[in-house]
């Protein structure tokens, strides 16, 4: 086997590997609630599979309105969650919400170039921790202020600092698409 026929097999993994990561992602919302309720767990796991088998039918929304209910049947509406399970629940939709994105777009037969999947690795990487800091921001704003207008001006303020930072990004792309239409 030659360097170009590892390339192609290793390319042509990616669609799969997506949904690998989609199908392990359902299953660790499963196990991000506490306490874990059973039906919860099956029903988060199912969804994740279902999407992993068909994401561009099936998309994010399902494994995540599995994950709320289950959230939200573990703790009840009034509980206070546990900070590392939230950042880590943060990490896993954002995970769930791109992985799906890509395999919905990929059909299992594909060859993707190698740069693809390590440009969405690289995309990944920084939204996660921007994630768990902004999830860590309204844990410790809300338990410390214990106000909600204090909790909505503090994410008011993060998607400001957001808006700015990628007002660079978005700008060139937006002016380019002007001057094709002219």
């Amino acid at each position: 086997m030659t360097g170009a026929d590892v390339a192609v097999r290793s390319a042509a993994s990616v669609p799969g590997a997506t949904r690998v990561v989609i199908a392990l992602t359902g299953v660790g919302l499963a196990v991000v609630p506490s306490p874990l309720h059973p039906l919860s767990i099956v029903l988060t796991v199912l969804a994740g599979l279902a999407t992993a088998i068909r994401p561009h039918q099936v998309g994010a929304l399902v494994p995540t309105a599995a994950f709320g209910i289950g959230w939200l049947a573990a703790g009840g509406w009034h509980a206070d969650p546990d900070p590392v399970r939230t950042v880590v629940a943060a990490a896993l939709l954002f995970v769930l919400h791109q992985s799906t994105a890509l395999a919905s777009l990929l059909p299992l037969g594909t060859v993707v170039a190698p740069g693809v999947l390590r440009r969405w690795v690289l995309r990944c990487g920084p939204a996660v921790a921007i994630a768990a800091a902004v999830a860590v921001l309204d844990l410790l704003v809300s338990t410390r202020a214990g106000s909600p207008a204090v909790e909505v001006g503090a994410l008011l303020g993060v998607l400001v600092v957001l808006g700015l930072v990628l007002r660079p990004v978005l700008a060139p792309a937006s002016s380019a698409r002007d001057e094709r239409a002219s």
